[in-house]
């Protein structure tokens, strides 16, 4: 099995053209007020046209600043992401079905199946680094024991510029994981994704809280001027995070990975994990937008996960008996 991990380079020709496009109209209408006189006739009538032309103008400018905040365009390039997930998904929960059914499964194809997610958790990482101009790290967190996580998965460059004390750390409680936390227990209206575009300030107002800062060091240091308190040496490798659960909803027919002791007594989902997002800048998130693509990429890790986890499982039996 071959998996190929698509190009994470952005494209910008479109945006460059988008961009000079809209330089020459902004040209020509100053242009068109440099030589006011020469073409407005006088009288009512020229000040209603040079009214309506300040107008038209006005608004364009304005409507073209609005749509270029917005960044609508980046969403036509994330598809070739979406394709690459779903595809990567099928191909190897099929792969995998087939070599268990024709009792061709080995040990050596762990390392493929490594491959495999390992791909799908970077082409979530160039999804979102498209969609907001700037490089973002993803990483899925799994439960360990109880209500406590462990970080299972970082995409490639995360690993190598902070994924390194991941195996040797212990897992920490979901109280101290303010995105994973909120999710779970619906804290803050956070029913379905957690997103902040500024972790520095929830922080300063004792709203964030992360095990990370131990590993970097402990929390940053505060000074007050004028009434305000300020962060001075913030440590983390990002301000901006947004997390998604991956889970479904449970009924009575379904298993839990947590017994019904360990979820909040308002759960009925059945959780594999979080989905995390984040980057080193501020207000990265369009939290009216974004969850909705990572929420699409943790139903199909969901399915990923628990429908490779039961083949394994089935693997496993057979092994023993």
């Amino acid at each position: 099995m071959r998996i190929d991990t698509p190009n994470l380079k952005k494209q910008p020709l479109s945006a460059i053209l988008w961009f000079v496009f809209n330089a020459l109209a902004s040209a020509t209408s100053i242009i068109a007020f440099i030589q006011f006189e020469k073409f407005i006739p006088e009288g009512p009538k020229g000040y209603v046209y040079a009214c309506g032309l300040v107008l038209i103008t006005s608004l364009s400018i304005g409507y073209a600043i609005f749509l270029q905040r917005k960044k609508l365009h980046r969403y036509a390039d994330i598809a070739i992401y979406f394709h690459f997930v779903n595809h990567t998904v099928r191909d190897t929960l099929t792969w995998v079905r087939n070599r268990i059914r024709n009792n061709q499964f080995s040990e050596d194809d762990f390392e493929e199946i490594d491959l495999a997610t390992n791909s799908i958790v970077d082409a979530i990482a160039g999804c979102f680094s498209v969609l907001t101009g700037t490089q973002c790290g993803v990483c899925i967190k799994e439960f360990a024991d109880g209500l406590s996580l462990r970080v299972a998965l970082r995409d490639s460059l995360s690993k190598m510029t902070r994924g390194k004390p991941d195996p040797q750390r212990q897992p920490h409680p979901i109280t101290e994981d303010t995105p994973c936390n909120n999710v779970f227990f619906g804290a803050d209206s956070c029913l379905r994704s957690f997103c902040s575009n500024d972790v520095v300030s929830l922080w300063r107002i004792n709203k964030y809280s992360s095990p990370s800062f131990e590993i970097y060091g402990g929390p940053p240091e505060t000074f007050t001027l004028f009434g305000h308190r300020f962060v001075k040496g913030w440590k983390l490798h990002y301000k901006s995070t947004l997390a998604s659960p991956i889970r479904f909803m449970r009924n009575r027919m379904n298993t839990s990975k947590l017994t019904i002791s360990e979820n909040p007594a308002n759960s009925e989902f059945h959780y594999w994990g979080f989905l995390c997002v984040d980057a080193k800048k501020r207000h990265v998130f369009d939290i009216h937008r974004h969850p909705d693509v990572i929420a699409a990429f943790s139903d199909c890790l969901y399915i990923y996960f628990s429908e490779l986890y039961d083949s394994l499982e089935d693997y496993k039996a057979a092994k023993k008996s």
